[in-house]
Parts: structure tokens; sequence; C-alpha cells
């Protein structure tokens, strides 16, 4: 069996459908009774969901779906999207738009219908039928599991989903630039949507005051717009936010940001990435009286965020609460179009957030939800100083995001690497993550076994077996964060002797396959890591520093979040 564009297995006609009532024969050697009927004036999405709807069908079972504009159409029908004809057989209003669940019907005629909000929701509806019913898996971007099936008999079906969160930003390579594999898997923050895919809900920027007001164009003729620090103006701190004219600057190039780029639902105003806050006298008795260093961030923003109300009503303010502006201010609150990125970077990622060694953040988390109904999580899922090494922290991804749920989270962006392919388990990663982050009830371990079992083939089980070793070096006193490195005790000899030899078993399963040896080789790469890092003249002479070096050159892949493959392997001595 080849693993390369598409995997065809095989599947009985009673997948998924058994024990309920039949609504008609869907398809049955290679034909179909139905017709797909969309609106003939539905949005460009709607329409690419039935010509994905007829395409995977084919693939699935060789029937060719007609697909009519009329909605009267004689014979058994899909119905795909909400209309008039909708509308009589189900009895259900019309969903909104922007409405992102959707649900799958089955009528007492045999009908089957597939609707939600006409931006997302029906593509949705439809990507989501074709997974749960037909078993069809958007894997990765080269990886599509479409199931070969005789026949299908339709069950008798009532189902409704809605997202867990509004937002769903996985800030990862593939998500970013496949905006098929994202829309598939029901993400909509990818910056690679379009009109006919849905579209997506882009939030602009990070870090932004740095652009706004930078010290490049600013701190000669004004250095009183910049952190005063120990008495002294710097040119690499924050801004001195009690300023008047820099609230001016960042109103004026925040609205103009706006003007130039409308298709944004949120817009960033935001610290510099580091601590140096003004500690002028201003600023000092702003941050006393709003409660801290976030008191002084929300009384700007929100000042800023007045005017942009007025001038662009619906649009979005995000801030940072971020290292030192992360605790909750006491006296003053985000105003409504004000959206709060609250960001987990100094959490054990190896523990849940409810956990009592993040009971710090867990409290913050509860508080900024007490005054604010836009909060918005940033999520670290990767070693971020040291991409290829295991991260083993998969048990927290589901409880982690029930926790934000519960704490009325709008939004989550998981960060892992954005830059290249090839970080640990990434492919996996990000398929289990956009799984939960639509429905975070589901078994994160059930996700994991389906994916590698397909994915990873014949080399499945041994691939398996390391991936639960990696999992299980987490324990009660186990520790991590964002900047973990090779030097961590969990990368212990003992762990790193039995991970050599699964893949070495995982190769030798994959060694008749090309694509699959370089699957294989992806996830051999962050136990050849651990080891060239941990002892580099062994490397250099039992064969690891060349295994290692040929993937990182092979597939270009960036080594931390500063360091990219070439710089790697220049400064390694790798021709």
């Amino acid at each position: 069996m080849h693993y390369r564009s598409i995997i065809l297995t095989l599947a009985s006609s009673f997948l998924l459908s058994t024990n309920m009532m039949a609504g008609g024969m869907l398809f049955s050697g290679g034909k179909s009774a139905y017709t797909i009927v969309v609106d003939a004036n539905a949005p460009a999405s709607e329409k690419t969901a039935a010509t994905q709807l007829q395409t995977y069908l084919k693939q699935v079972s060789g029937a060719n779906l007609r697909i009519s504009h009329q909605l009267n159409n004689p014979g058994k029908c899909i119905f795909v999207g909400f209309n008039d004809r909708v509308r009589k057989l189900t009895g259900r209003t019309q969903p909104q738009d922007g409405d992102e669940g959707f649900s799958w019907i089955t009528t007492s005629d045999g009908h089957l219908v597939i609707y939600g909000g006409s931006r997302r929701g029906t593509l949705y509806g439809v990507f989501s039928f074709l997974e749960r019913q037909l078993g069809i898996h958007w894997y990765a971007s080269d990886c599509t599991k479409v199931p070969k099936m005789s026949q299908y008999e339709l069950p008798d079906l009532n189902h409704s989903e809605q997202p867990a969160f509004k937002y769903r930003e996985l800030f990862y390579y593939q998500n970013l630039r496949d905006k098929q594999w994202a829309v598939h898997n029901l993400q909509n923050c990818s910056q690679a949507h379009s009109d006919d895919w849905g579209g997506a809900e882009y939030y602009w920027g990070a870090h932004s005051m740095s652009e706004f007001v930078s010290a490049k164009d600013y701190f000669k003729t004004h250095p009183e717009y910049f952190s005063q620090r120990n008495g002294k103006r710097v040119n690499n701190g924050q801004l001195c936010l009690s300023n008047p004219q820099v609230i001016r600057i960042l109103t004026d190039k925040l609205l103009q940001k706006i003007k130039e780029n409308p298709n944004f639902w949120c817009y960033d105003l935001s610290q510099y990435d580091n601590n140096l806050f003004c500690e002028c006298r201003n600023c000092s008795a702003l941050e006393k009286r709003y409660g801290g260093h976030s008191g002084l961030m929300i009384w700007a923003v929100n000042t800023v965020a007045e005017q942009v109300e007025k001038a662009f009503p619906g649009k979005c303010v995000g801030t940072f609460a971020y290292q030192y502006t992360r605790k909750p201010p006491m006296s003053i609150k985000p105003r409504r179009n004000v959206v709060i990125r609250l960001s987990d970077i100094e959490c054990c990622l190896g523990h849940p957030i409810d956990a009592a060694e993040n009971a710090s953040f867990r409290d913050d988390l509860r508080a900024w939800g007490r005054i604010s109904d836009n909060i918005y999580i940033w999520d670290y899922v990767v070693g971020f100083y040291q991409y290829l090494a295991p991260f083993p922290n998969f048990k927290v991804l589901a409880t982690n995001l029930r926790t934000f749920k519960r704490n009325h989270v709008i939004g989550v962006l998981e960060e892992g690497q954005y830059q290249t392919r090839g970080s640990e388990f990434a492919e996996l990663r990000q398929w289990v993550l956009a799984k939960l982050m639509w429905d975070p009830s589901q078994d994160t371990d059930s996700l994991v076994r389906i994916f590698i079992k397909d994915y990873y083939g014949a080399a499945a089980p041994s691939i398996q077996s390391y991936f639960d070793l990696a999992q299980s070096q987490v324990k009660a006193d186990t520790h991590f964060r964002f900047d973990i490195r090779h030097t961590d005790p969990i990368y212990s000899s003992r762990f790193i002797n039995k991970s050599k030899k699964l893949l070495k078993k995982a190769l030798k399963a994959a060694r008749n396959d090309e694509a699959l040896t370089k699957r294989v080789e992806l996830v051999q790469a962050q136990v050849l890591f651990l080891q060239y890092m941990r002892n580099k003249p062994a490397a250099m002479g039992n064969g690891t520093y060349n295994d290692l070096m040929r993937i990182v050159k092979r597939e270009k892949m960036n080594i931390d979040e500063n360091q990219t493959a070439d710089q790697f392997l220049k400064k390694e001595k790798y021709i």
C-alpha cells in the first residue's frame, strides 16, 4: 500500500450507520439516484461545498451525482445550504450568515439536507458529513484518506453542531498556507482563505506599538515618547503611554491601518516583546490608579478603542495580557470592543492549566473573564528554542481547551512551528488540535491513534509505541515551558535508547515506500537531534550527524524560531 496523496481503503456499507433507520440508498454499485441541489443565488462558498460533496462522493463510490440549481428538482436530493425548499422540508429557520454551526437532516421522504451559516457553516457541514459518515479524513497536505465503498444507505439523521470557540487559529506552517486543509478541518483563521472557501476571521498584527511608534522614526526627536528607565529615556523599551502625543499617534495610525485593511475583525494594539515598561511619574500614577501595569495598558487601549468604535463600528482592538501585563487590572475594565489576548508563556506546559503548577495563570484567566467577554488565548504547543525536540504535552491539549471554554474564551491561537514544516509531530499535532478546537470533549488518545494508523501505515505500530513512550516521560514532578532544551531531564539516555530501537523498527517497516520513509524520518529527526545536541563527538562518529543533517537539508526546516536550516547546516559545518 502506498502513502502519497490519497489513502484508499475498503469499507463496508454499514459504516457509521448500523442500528439506525435508513433514509435512502445514497449510492450502490457506482450509481446514485440522488441529485445535489444548491440555490443558483447561493454564495460562492456554498457552491464550493456542493462541488466538494460531488467530488468526494465520486471518489468514495464511483457515482457522479449531478448538481442542480432547481430547488424543486424531482427525485431524491441532497440540499446543500439553506433555501426555501429546505425551510419547507425541515420547518427550521435560516441561520445567520456568520453562524458556523451546521445540521444534517434526513427527511421523511428520503432527502438529505446539509446546511449552516452561508459563509462557512454549510461548508463545515458538508466536510463533517463526509468525515463522520463516510470516513474521509484530511490528515495533512500530503495525505487524505478516502475509503472506497460499494454502497451506503443514509441513516436517519438529525444532527447539529456548534464550534466550541468562535475563533480557531492554528498558527502552524501547514494551516497558514493550505487553505483547503484548513477549511476541511474547520479552521477559520488561516491567512490562506478566499471567499469561495468561506473567507476567514483575520486578526491583524502583534506587538504593533513598535510599528506605530518606532524608535527609529521618533526617538531622536521625541525621546519622551519612550520608556523612562532609572531616570533615563531608552530606545529599546515600551512606550510612555501617559504621553498624550503617543496616544494621538497610536490612534491616528490604527485608524489608518483599519481604513487601508478593512477585512480584519480585530486590530492589534499591543506592547513590544520586552518588559521594559515606563517608570515615569505619570505612567506610575496611572498604574497606581488603575491597578498595575495592565491597568495603564487597558486605559491607553480603551482610549484608542473609543475612537475606533466611532469611526468603524463593529471593529475590535486587541491587546496582550502578556508577561508584565498578564495580571488583570483592579479598577478599570476593557471596553466592549477591546479583545484581551492572554498568553500562557510562563506556564508549565506539561501539566494542565487547572493544575496547581499553573495556579497563577488559572487565577488570572478567571479574573480577566470577570471583567471581559472577549478573551482570546495565545497558547504554546511546541518548544520554540528547539523545534525538533520531543514536546510531550498531548495529554493536556483537550483539558486546557475545556478549561478555556469554561472560562468563556471566544478564541484560541495555538502557536507551533509557523515558518517551515518539520517540527515535532507537526502533522499529527495540527490535525488533533484542529479537531479539539472545534470540540474539546473528544478523546485525544483516540484521535492520535486514528491519525498514526493511517498516516504512518506499516510503520504505525512502532510510531505509536514511540509516541506513547515520549508522552510517558511527563510525571507529577515534571515541569517544562515553551523554552525546553535538549538538556532537560526528561530526555534521558534510557528514553533515547528505547526511542532509537522503536524508530529503527519503524524505518524497516517503511523501507519499501519512499514517501512513508520520509514521514518516519521526520519523526526520527526528534531523537537524532537529541543525540547530536547532547553528544556531538559521538554523533559525528556513529552516523547520527549525517542522518540528522541529511533530513534537515532535504526538508529545509527551521531548527528554532530564529535559525533556518541553512544557518544550522552552516554552523554545524555540513556541506
